[in-house]
């Protein structure tokens, strides 16, 4: 009423689907009333009858909640139009860069360039470190820094620390230094000003005249600039035809090595805004400058295959995260320690491409032609991952991976999870012998037509493993983004349904055969340790090769 849009399917779906349902539901009554035949036809006809009407049920109540299902895989961020600088406000900006307003130093425009077209040149070191405890991913990054001579006159640097993409949100982000110091960044302003100074410097070096005498070469700039200013990201082939047409208006011979320097350049800044921070000379220590950053990551879910969609359907949290690797590329060495829940251990852990999903340790990777990753192995990069001992985290480190080689290349690193022993599969593993023994004493005594008169305690024994089920297993793991075992799940919901099934079985014999002797099982010659009662032996069965089940599988966690 008040124009706020709905929230999951639309009104007319809504309607749609409460009217295939109500047809639905009107088959369904038509299915398990008997008698409407009857009289005019035989009871075969009306049987015929019942289940077809039982299947179109089926078949309509399928379609009623896919078609309330039927929703958006993504819902699309919330944001305002795209702010793009018109041609005067790039006109004011090319105009105040002349004269800035603050006192940027050669030096520190240079290493800011540096760092903008090959982060590695001066990146060091980078290590990462993500804790998943929690429904969010809390990301620990420190950097190393090794500045060359030129800039440490400056007084004050500009480091890039990172490049989130144009139009991310970066949540929870605290920069600080060696000592755990707040440490300044800049603002938007302040970067696209840095950014456009540094550009500037790039075609005084390309065409080798001063502004003052410049023609072509200010249009140029404008049509580059824009590239820099905008607050949302430019698509490649955007991007790489406005590149091309400010190189063309430039003016003098440039270079091939000036030209490509002005398209990193423009490439790195047009894909992503970098939080720049401002460092103070007196926190360079020989040459070396070391700066940490923490944020946190909302993870995206995928459920992938019928093992992904089970666990999506049984509430069953995932059991492995990938994590990319995109900051390996970005420094000489990087080291990346991923930390799960204290009580479970990693059982998997595996580099790979992200777009083969081929494993890097695997010889045939050099075979695969058509990855983008496959051109770029040498014997120069090396990555190593700590042993699987049963601790709770895993640690890579990569070296060599940000060469030119692996520019365009990307990696991830794949840890799958699983509880320490005992855990949840003890427990229903427990919850399943019980169920076990229940089913087998009352089915024992009821085979025999004994039961305990005037007592409801069978009853109660038969609906433990039921109660157990629902209490112990189904409500665990819900605050954690690494979630217990998908066997023990299913182990404690067949308990579940043996255990409601055999109280229903127990309390139908048990009315019938306090109504007439001719309700009490007849004896036969035929038993499965002593139950004689097919309702009971089937029940038995199913009981039996559920805790086969779940005891293989914890015998081999434990093992």
């Amino acid at each position: 009423s008040e124009g706020i849009p709905p929230v999951g399917a639309s009104l007319p779906r809504k309607i749609a689907a409460g009217i295939v349902g109500s047809a639905a539901l009107a088959t369904l009554s038509l299915a398990v009333v008997t008698g409407w035949l009857t009289p005019r036809y035989s009871a075969s006809v009306e049987g015929i009858g019942r289940g077809v009407f039982g299947a179109i049920a089926i078949v309509l109540g399928y379609m009623a909640v896919r078609i309330l299902m039927k929703l958006p895989l993504s819902a699309p961020p919330q944001h305002g139009p795209a702010y793009q600088p018109d041609i005067d406000w790039l006109a004011r900006l090319q105009e105040e860069i002349s004269e800035p307003r603050l006192d940027h130093e050669p030096g520190a425009l240079v290493t800011f360039i540096d760092l903008i077209t090959d982060p590695s040149k001066y990146r060091s070191r980078v290590a990462e470190t993500i804790d998943l405890d929690g429904r969010s991913i809390n990301k620990q990054v420190s950097v190393e820094f090794v500045l060359p001579n030129g800039a440490l006159q400056a007084r004050a640097l500009y480091l890039p620390i990172l490049q989130p993409v144009m139009g991310d949100l970066v949540d929870n982000f605290r920069l600080t230094d060696r000592s755990s110091s707040s440490v300044t960044n800049l603002s938007y302003l302040e970067t696209v000003e840095l950014a456009a100074i540094g550009l500037r410097m790039l075609l005084l070096y390309a065409t080798g005249k001063p502004y003052q005498e410049w023609t072509s070469t200010r249009a140029a700039e404008l049509i580059l600039l824009e590239l820099i200013a905008r607050r949302r990201p430019s698509d490649a082939k955007s991007a790489k035809s406005s590149i091309k047409k400010g190189l063309k208006l430039l003016e003098g011979k440039l270079s091939g090595g000036a030209r490509d320097l002005i398209r990193a350049y423009l490439r790195s800044l047009s894909a992503g805004y970098p939080i720049v921070a401002v460092i103070p000379q007196d926190l360079v220590v020989s040459n070396r400058v070391l700066l940490r950053y923490e944020l946190t990551v909302i993870p995206a879910s995928r459920s992938a295959g019928w093992e992904g969609k089970l666990r999506l359907g049984i509430g069953v949290r995932p059991s492995q995260v990938t994590v990319p690797v995109d900051l390996a590329m970005t420094a000489g060495s990087y080291h990346l320690r991923v930390n799960g829940p204290p009580e479970k251990y990693v059982v998997e852990q595996i580099l790979r491409c992200a777009n083969c999903r081929q494993r890097l340790d695997d010889p045939q990777t050099r075979h695969i032609a058509q990855c983008a990753h496959a051109p770029g192995e040498s014997k120069k990069t090396h990555f190593h991952l700590r042993g699987r001992f049963g601790q709770s985290f895993t640690h890579l480190y990569m070296r060599g991976f940000a060469d030119s080689g692996h520019r365009t290349s990307r990696y991830e690193i794949l840890v799958r999870f699983n509880e320490t022993p005992p855990g949840s599969r003890a427990s229903a593993a427990v919850t399943a012998l019980a169920g076990l023994i229940f089913i087998w004493v009352i089915g024992h005594l009821a085979s025999r037509n004994e039961a305990v008169s005037n007592s409801d305690l069978p009853a109660i024994l038969l609906a433990l493993p039921a109660i157990a089920a629902s209490w112990v297993g189904l409500s665990s793991s819900g605050d954690a983004l690494v979630g217990s075992s998908l066997h023990a799940r299913l182990s404690l919901i067949l308990s579940g349904v043996l255990s409601v099934a055999s109280v229903v079985v127990y309390l139908l014999q048990n009315t019938a055969a306090s109504a007439s002797d001719k309700g009490l099982t007849p004896p036969s010659h035929m038993t499965l340790a002593g139950v004689t009662d097919p309702r009971w032996i089937t029940l038995l069965v199913l009981a039996f090769f559920g805790l086969i089940y779940i005891s293989w599988h914890l015998l081999a966690r434990i093992r």
